[in-house]
């Protein structure tokens, strides 16, 4: 296991500086959730405040959540991305990891995008696909799908993503 030292942490690069911002951010919602009144933070309840159980939950309106947060978090990573490539007081490496993780992200949306075109084209209602290094995760609108469904759905995941069929997952959603 290789060593780690404080001189390490401190060099500049985008992984420091994400957990930095990571740090950051979950002591901002510790220090929020103390200091919250008893009506709750943001819209979130209250801690130990009843919640609907995620069965109630409307399964359409979940997606339309999941897609607004998606889109939402998306923007927000570009935007910070962009921010570091435009700091030339940033080391050149950091800029060019950040260059990097912003055509990684516009292929794996470009791969969302065309498989979740090619399943619509299928038949299947509003799929929902997320790529990321090493996981591919194809949610469907379905009670339940055969064999045979299974099998097209992996193949096409396959080919668009170029992943591996253990790193895909079909998820039949209501």
């Amino acid at each position: 296991m290789p060593k780690l030292s404080w001189k390490s942490l401190l060099k500049p690069s985008l992984a420091n500086a994400r957990l930095a911002a990571t740090v950051a951010l979950l002591l901002l919602i510790a220090v929020v959730a103390i200091a919250a009144p008893s009506g709750g933070v943001g819209g979130l309840p209250a801690l130990g405040a009843q919640t609907t159980p995620p069965a109630a939950r409307d399964p359409a309106q979940s997606i339309e959540q999941f897609l607004r947060e998606r889109a939402d978090a998306r923007t927000h990573e570009r935007r910070q991305l962009e921010e570091i490539l435009k700091d030339y007081t940033l080391s050149t490496d950091l800029r060019e990891d950040a260059a990097r993780q912003i055509l990684m992200r516009a292929e794996a949306i470009e791969q969302e995008t065309a498989l979740e075109g090619v399943l619509r084209a299928r038949g299947y209602e509003g799929p929902i696909v997320t790529v990321h290094p090493g996981s591919v995760n194809v949610l469907i609108k379905s009670g339940a799908l055969d064999q045979r469904e299974t099998a097209a759905i992996m193949e096409l995941a396959m080919r668009e993503t170029g992943q591996r069929a253990g790193d895909i997952r079909i998820m039949p959603i209501n």
